[in-house]
């Protein structure tokens, strides 16, 4: 059970963010969103809401596995980004598909509704102890696939409670938008969409 709730931005509407690194490529398009401790804490569980397209083809085929990674604030953004090689995140944890800890968590009524969950006491024997401050998670799958729609995962727009927008970033520029840097949400969407849905 979640027995502490330190950040909730519940899921708001149908939309989504896409977050997934396409193993065909070699890079990926990326999304995070920030939160606030305002003591010292202890992550115990992280959940992100998300979705893949409809697809005839099985979620296993197409995934290699799941990334969490929290990184400190620089300047109203997250301070690095999964492929710039200086390692910068506060914390990070891999999974497979398998990964004790880890559970992939498929809609009941529909079977598109993907969420990533981690229980760190059970996939890293502790949970993560972070000081007060503003922190950036982003959550993206590891895909098989290049950028069609079968490769990726959505993570859900949430109701903000930061006062942020979230931020996306292409480092490679795989859809030819210019989004090479950490880029606010609210460049794309309205303020109302413009954060994603999560739990710690």
């Amino acid at each position: 059970n979640d027995t502490q709730i330190l950040w909730y931005q519940p899921k708001q509407g149908f939309y989504g963010f896409t977050s997934t690194f396409f193993g065909a490529l070699g890079s990926g398009l990326y999304f995070a969103d920030s939160f606030i401790l305002e003591n010292s804490s202890v992550v115990q569980f992280i959940t992100a809401y998300g979705f893949r397209y409809f697809s005839n083809i099985p979620f296993e085929d197409v995934a290699q596995g799941i990334v969490f990674r929290i990184y400190a604030d620089e300047n109203g953004k997250p301070a690095g980004h999964p492929e710039d090689g200086m390692d910068n995140h506060v914390w990070s944890f891999a999974a497979d598909l398998n990964t004790p800890g880890v559970d992939i968590i498929q809609g009941e009524e529909f079977e598109y509704v993907l969420d990533f969950r981690i229980d760190l006491q059970q996939a890293e024997g502790a949970g993560l102890v972070l000081g007060e401050g503003r922190y950036w998670l982003s959550v993206y799958l590891v895909s098989n696939t290049g950028t069609e729609l079968d490769g990726r995962w959505n993570w859900y727009t949430g109701t903000g409670m930061s006062g942020y927008p979230s931020y996306f970033i292409d480092p490679a520029d795989v859809f030819n938008a210019g989004y090479t840097q950490w880029t606010p949400a609210t460049d794309l969407v309205s303020p109302l969409w413009a954060n994603a849905a999560f739990k710690i």
